[in-house]
């Protein structure tokens, strides 16, 4: 079902114990997120490409103790924060990541079949319901912020960006939106809501879930037909300005449907991009969706 690590010349004998030679660690800002800068640990100035140590560095004020309280915390589809490195007002957090770089890199290099993609999207949105019980939301899901690991796993990384939600008042059982500026580089990936009034929930992560849905069969879709070259893999592509992207939404109008996608996941897909955040699913129902489909 997964590519065998060995084809790639991959072994399985990578340490997560955090002992590693930081000398060697070289940096590139690949994102600016909420809390600082989402640095790659890279001989190359290369979008997400990582080191032969399977590390990336995140810079975060020392005070940021949503990412200090998610840092604490450690599952099966979440990369692992190894190390925390106080510098000055700031905190280094070390987090080891995949063998294969990200999934936006290993589809682009290696294809993915339809069962492996859905294994993955299992394992993201795994991950994400994982926060979402704990009231965390992600706040950059995308292709890239998710790892490919030898022994064929998918894992979440790039925690930069991670905020906590309040419980509502009214209802314990239930969040809070939060109210942030919205990065510009996260533009192609954000809700209508987000958009317009930097409004992050639970709900917002589900629309980006959705977005990464689109990337993943498109990159196969690209793998599929090379000579291709109107196929692209960014979102809304034809698209250039925040007003473009903003008014094709509010027309009801949504990314198309890839190719190489069954239609039940374009279904997915189109339930996470409901306009309207209290209708879209949650990270459980999607789930269970997910999990139909492979039975």
């Amino acid at each position: 079902m997964y590519p065998d690590p060995a084809y790639f010349g991959i072994s399985n004998d990578s340490k997560t114990d955090g002992n590693y030679p930081q000398n060697n660690l070289r940096t590139g800002c690949i994102a600016d997120g909420c809390f600082g800068d989402c640095l790659n640990a890279s001989d190359i100035a290369m979008l997400l490409n990582v080191d032969d140590n399977h590390f990336i560095k995140e810079f975060i004020p020392a005070s940021s103790s949503d990412i200090l309280k998610l840092s604490e915390l450690e599952f099966r589809s979440l990369a692992v924060i190894t190390d925390k490195i106080a510098h000055d007002e700031k905190l280094e957090l070390i987090t080891e990541v995949g063998d294969m770089n990200s999934l936006e890199e290993f589809i682009s290099e290696f294809g993915c079949q339809t069962e492996n993609a859905m294994m993955y999207l299992l394992q993201i949105v795994d991950a994400v319901s994982f926060l979402h019980k704990r009231r965390f939301i992600h706040r950059n899901l995308r292709a890239a912020s998710v790892f490919i690991y030898s022994n064929g796993n998918a894992k979440l990384a790039c925690f930069a960006r991670v905020r906590r939600l309040m419980p509502n008042v009214d209802d314990k059982s239930s969040t809070m939106p939060i109210h942030l500026s919205m990065f510009v580089d996260s533009l192609r990936w954000s809700s209508p809501e987000v958009i317009t009034d930097g409004m992050y929930s639970k709900a917002s992560d589900v629309w980006a879930f959705g977005v990464l849905i689109w990337e993943i069969f498109t990159l196969i879709d690209k793998d599929i037909d090379e000579s291709n070259e109107e196929i692209s893999h960014l979102p809304y592509h034809e698209l250039i300005s925040k007003r473009q992207i903003l008014s094709y939404l509010q027309k009801g109008k949504r990314l198309g449907q890839p190719k190489s996608c069954p239609d039940r996941f374009y279904e997915i897909m189109l339930e996470c991009w409901e306009h309207d955040a209290q209708d879209r699913r949650d990270c459980q129902d999607i789930a269970h969706c997910i999990i139909n489909e492979q039975i």
